[in-house]
């Protein structure tokens, strides 16, 4: 008989303790659920579930001192969930480009170069043909040069060549691109575009000569169209998980 109350006497106290444990953690429970439902945040930010890299040459065709030019170049871009990317571009007309429009009789090379960060979203990228939105913000340079100003051949100088005169204008700016762009997935790592953007340039300071003025901001500004290769590949963060 006395044993048996030293069981059930147990059995009580275990009990008591079992539901002392068990409101307590139900308390925390809560506790923990009050502290994450009471933070109240603007912004939330999005669970990253891929994850890629991609490297972009471009080619484009652009508008600028008032007839159409080639420009050279590319990006380098980290891309979020497949959708958002961040990068860096940057871009440089081709030699020779004279424009005549500037100057009849091609004396004047224009040279420009530009790059700066850039940002792209883009809709549905699974399907088979999307768009993107990329926008670059940056700055740049543009010069006139003389075209006389090359080292030319002469057989009668010492060496071979020659310095003809040479003059020099430029400016720096800032500029705003952005654009829109049609693009397909060849490969799960490899996808081709072609698009439209606008240059929106702000000119800055200025270096002239007695004998040239510095391009000017309509002359730099313009529309854009251009293609290129995506290269690169998202990769999935909760593969092993």
């Amino acid at each position: 008989m006395k044993s048996l109350k030293i069981i059930l006497a147990c059995i009580v106290l275990l009990a008591l303790i079992l539901s002392h444990s068990a409101r307590a953690q139900e308390q925390m429970i809560t506790m923990r659920q009050r502290d994450t439902t009471s933070m109240k945040t603007l912004l939330t930010l999005p669970k990253i579930n891929y994850l890629g890299l991609y490297v972009i040459p471009e080619y484009q065709l652009v508008r600028m001192a008032g007839q159409f030019t080639s420009l050279g170049g590319g990006s380098v871009i980290l891309s979020l969930n497949k959708k958002l990317s961040v990068g860096v571009s940057g871009f440089s007309t081709f030699d020779h480009f004279t424009p005549s429009r500037i100057n009849p009789s091609n004396a004047l090379e224009m040279k420009t170069r530009f790059g700066g960060g850039r940002i792209e979203y883009t809709l549905s990228p699974n399907k088979l043909i999307h768009v993107s939105f990329p926008l670059l913000i940056g700055g740049g340079f543009a010069n006139y040069d003389s075209a006389g100003g090359r080292m030319r051949h002469d057989p009668g100088m010492y060496g071979g060549y020659r310095q003809d005169s040479f003059h020099h204008a430029g400016t720096n700016f800032f500029v705003v691109q952005p654009g829109v762009n049609v693009e397909a997935n060849v490969l799960r790592f490899v996808k081709v575009y072609a698009g439209a953007s606008y240059r929106i340039v702000a000119g800055g300071e200025t270096r002239t000569s007695s004998f040239m003025s510095a391009p000017g901001t309509s002359q730099i500004q313009g529309l854009s169209f251009s293609a290129g290769v995506k290269i690169g590949y998202d990769f999935w963060l909760h593969r092993n998980r």
